[in-house]
């Protein structure tokens, strides 16, 4: 049975300074879907059960509208701090070789402010899918500069059509490992991944 969340303690070494990380994994068999969009009407996207890389359920999402590049908001870190790393990863499956296919990105929101609260582009994996005949994964791995103290990184999945409705990709298994100290959001549930939360609370999101 696939565990709503995975965790593991890491250690990363930056500036000659040991930052203990923590990874929290995703794979939306909770029923959610995401955190938050832009463009929501330029896009389609459900919980389905119609693939999975593991479990039941994945992430469909395609693109379906033109005024832009629509994007899918499916976690969020905030409490960052100047040299903090966030490396997010998923698995994705396309329907078809090419087209569509997607990407990962993210982008910074405002310290103290919500998931809305854009504060600049965070750029993200210039690599597309698009194999269409097995899962791969794209991942990123973001830095945290002085002008990002206490920000929140936003991880988006942003979806590619040549022409509206061409169709689905599909998004599971989603990891972010993080600094211990900073707050992780997922699609369904709750803040996860803390190092100030204590057990009973953790434990609590998986009853």
């Amino acid at each position: 049975m696939k565990a709503l969340f995975t965790l593991f303690a890491a250690v990363c070494l930056m500036a000659g300074v040991a930052v203990a990380q923590d990874t929290w994994c995703y794979g939306w068999e909770d029923g959610g879907t995401m955190l938050g969009a832009y463009l929501p009407d330029d896009m389609y996207i459900a919980n389905t059960e119609a693939q999975a890389f593991e479990g039941t359920h994945s992430l469909e999402i395609y693109e379906i509208g033109a005024t832009g590049t629509p994007q899918a908001y499916v976690a969020w870190i905030t409490g960052l701090h100047e040299g903090d790393q966030v490396t997010a990863s998923i698995m994705t499956l396309d329907m078809i070789t090419g087209n569509p296919s997607c990407r990962i990105w993210g982008h910074w929101t405002t310290a103290g402010g919500t998931i809305d609260d854009y504060a600049g582009s965070a750029s993200g994996n210039s690599t597309y899918s698009g194999t269409g005949e097995e899962w791969i994964e794209l991942s990123y791995t973001w830095t945290a500069g002085a002008a990002q103290e206490g920000q929140g990184l936003v991880v988006e999945i942003r979806p590619y059509n040549a022409s509206p409705w061409a169709g689905s990709n599909w998004i599971d298994n989603l990891c972010v490992t993080k600094p211990v100290d900073a707050w992780l959001y997922f699609p369904g549930t709750g803040p996860v991944g803390t190092d100030n939360q204590s057990w009973s609370s953790v434990k609590a999101l998986f009853d």
